[in-house]
């Protein structure tokens, strides 16, 4: 039987970073491609599909994987894997934690947040919000991006989509009303924004 080191794969590997304990990994399987070889890997590790889809046979079990999949693999002779689902996420959290420590936070990010996530569906100027945080909009604007690493109008993009993605799964509206409904000119540029931002199409997502 194979056995995959941490970071290895089956699939071609399209990029990588490693901090030297955690790796994350973008890998793409070719179209209608078969592995017969059975294989294990040697560290546990979490997957998500972000586009396509596959079929995973092991022994009398077949396991379909969809875009937005998220499977846990543990490694190949651990039989504590509620253990190892633990100690990865907590693993993950911490790398997370660490990479804010060169942040620093101002105490109105969390106000302009606050603004926007309760008026995601209005049009904002930066002159307002720079009111509301009291500093100046150039100041604003560099730090938000700092923060959050997109410019305000992408957060607001953000947000817009994350109300669409509840709406899809909660309302019975059609997806042209949820278009207009979550401020979008035409369905052409939700689309576009809903790909970009989730690696699938609404379509897709809806019948998740």
């Amino acid at each position: 039987m194979l056995s995959l080191q941490k970071g290895k794969y089956l699939a071609s590997l399209d990029k990588s970073m490693s901090d030297g304990h955690i790796v994350v990994s973008m890998t793409s399987y070719p179209l209608a491609e078969r592995y017969e070889e059975l294989h294990y890997h040697e560290n546990p590790h979490i997957s998500l599909v972000l586009a396509g889809g596959s079929l995973e046979k092991r022994k009398n079990l077949a396991v379909e994987r969809l875009p937005g999949k998220i499977t846990f693999y543990r490694s190949g002779e651990d039989d504590q894997s509620s253990l190892s689902v633990s100690m990865l996420l907590l693993d993950l959290l911490q790398q997370a934690s660490n990479s804010l420590d060169g942040k620093k936070h101002y105490s109105w990010v969390s106000d302009i947040e606050e603004v926007l996530r309760g008026n995601w569906d209005r049009r904002l100027s930066l002159n307002a919000l720079s009111s509301i945080a009291k500093v100046h909009p150039v100041t604003l604007s560099r730090q938000f991006h700092k923060y959050h690493s997109c410019t305000l109008g992408e957060y607001l993009r953000k947000l817009k989509i994350e109300k669409a993605l509840t709406l899809i799964k909660t309302s019975r509206q059609s997806l042209t009303e949820i278009v207009y409904e979550c401020g979008f000119a035409d369905q052409s540029h939700f689309t576009r924004t809903f790909k970009c931002l989730t690696g699938l199409l609404p379509h897709a997502y809806q019948k998740l």
